[in-house]
C-alpha cells in the first residue's frame, strides 16, 4: 500500500500543468515516507531466527537518502518533461 501511495503522489505531482518548489518538497516528503515505510515494514515482516537491531544512525541516513532521491526524481521529471501532448506522428 505504501508503494502504491508513493507512486500516486509522484504521478500526481509531475502531471500538474504548473509546479512550485512547495509542490516538489511536499511530494518528495510524501514519497520518501512511502519508500521508507515500505522498506522498513518489509524488513520488520521478515521472520528469522537471528536477532536484529535497528541502528538509528543508519535509519536516519536511509530516510535522508530516500528524501533526496525523491526530491531529485520529482524535480528532474518535471524539468525534462515535454509539454506537447495530444498529437501522434
Amino acid at each position: 500500500m505504501a508503494a502504491i501511495c508513493a507512486s500516486f503522489v509522484a504521478l500526481f505531482i509531475v502531471s500538474r500543468p504548473r509546479i512550485t518548489v512547495l509542490h516538489v518538497v511536499a511530494g518528495g516528503l510524501l514519497m520518501a515516507t512511502g519508500i521508507a515505510s515500505m522498506h522498513y515494514t518489509g524488513m520488520d515482516a521478515m521472520r528469522l531466527q537471528a536477532m536484529h537491531h535497528w541502528d538509528m544512525t543508519l535509519v536516519i541516513i536511509s530516510v535522508a537518502i530516500a528524501l533526496a532521491v525523491s526530491l531529485a526524481a520529482l524535480g528532474l521529471t518535471f524539468l525534462f518533461r515535454e509539454d506537447e501532448r495530444g498529437e501522434l506522428p
